[in-house]
């Protein structure tokens, strides 16, 4: 990780300057690990690979699950940019309403 929004701070309790340097998938869910494993290397592998979307689970600094969308794309070749450009969205709150209003709608 060379670069890590503010945000992240808010919504997890991480110190961005804490986290640079460390491996992105640290407090990534287990069970996703491999999926978005296989994008990251997709993305590392073809500078030309579309661009990677997919939701994960990843702990905050109190152990708590949080539901992000996550997309990826390699901007490798932008001289702007030059690497892979991840982007999240905090949707764990959406996703609590659709499971209660699931739940309601069952009984």
């Amino acid at each position: 990780m060379i670069y890590e929004n503010s945000a992240v701070e808010k919504i997890l309790g991480f110190k961005a300057e804490e986290r640079i340097g460390s491996k992105v998938f640290d407090n990534l869910h287990p069970e996703k690990l491999n999926s978005i494993t296989g994008s990251f290397n997709a993305l590392f592998e073809n500078q030309s690979a579309p661009t990677q979307r997919d939701e994960v689970q990843i702990r905050d600094i109190s152990g708590v699950w949080r539901v992000f969308e996550i997309v990826a794309s390699n901007l490798t070749r932008n001289d702007a940019v030059e690497a892979i450009v991840v982007n999240l969205r905090d949707v764990t709150e959406r996703r609590r309403a659709e499971e209660s209003l699931r739940c309601s709608e069952e009984k």
